[in-house]
């Protein structure tokens, strides 16, 4: 039975999750704008991913399921839905912020209640969310669903931030034109 579920991970096609600690020891020397340490994350299918397993421009949000603030997470969803209706978009990975609660079944509703099909919805232990959300200094404060938090989007270009937006405050344009200024350097 082992051999078989050995078998059944390694012909899954999913990236395998790191050792427990190799995020650890990145983030001891990890500078900002490096890329990011391999954060061991899950998707809303349940499957084991880090952010450097994905290629191209990856636009990565933080928010939570719970969240009742319509300037907040809610707004990240709105924005990011109209940026990944474009004809080019990024890959676009939206990370909670209340692990916990939020878990690959949450996630997998949330994903098609705020019709974003396209976008990877992810989760984590409580310890390597925060981890990774504080290395684009987002911190969340209090408990879900009174979670107060920055809001921020950011691109990632080979796993490395290339730019962050505050407060929402990114277009599919402004997007389009960040991701392609890489791109010509």
């Amino acid at each position: 039975v082992m051999l078989l579920v050995i078998a059944t991970a390694a012909c899954s096609g999913r990236p395998q999750e790191p050792p427990t600690d190799a995020w650890r020891a990145e983030l001891k020397s990890w500078q900002y704008p490096a890329p990011l340490p391999s954060f061991p994350l899950v998707d809303d299918n349940g499957g084991n991913f880090t952010l450097r397993d994905l290629r191209g421009p990856v636009l990565l949000a933080f928010a939570f399921s719970r969240c009742a603030v319509p300037e907040a997470c809610l707004r990240t969803t709105e924005r990011l839905r109209e940026v990944a209706a474009d004809s080019d978009p990024p890959r676009i990975v939206i990370v909670t912020l209340d692990p916990k609660f939020d878990q690959p079944a949450v996630l997998a509703a949330w994903k098609t209640r705020e019709r974003l099909e396209s976008a990877v919805f992810a989760t984590g232990a409580p310890d390597v969310v925060g981890a990774l959300a504080s290395t684009v200094n987002v911190f969340a404060i209090g408990q879900a669903p009174e979670l107060n938090h920055p809001v921020k989007a950011v691109l990632l270009v080979n796993g490395a931030p290339a730019y962050v937006w505050p407060d929402n405050t990114f277009t599919t344009a402004d997007v389009q034109k960040e991701i392609h200024a890489r791109a010509a350097q």
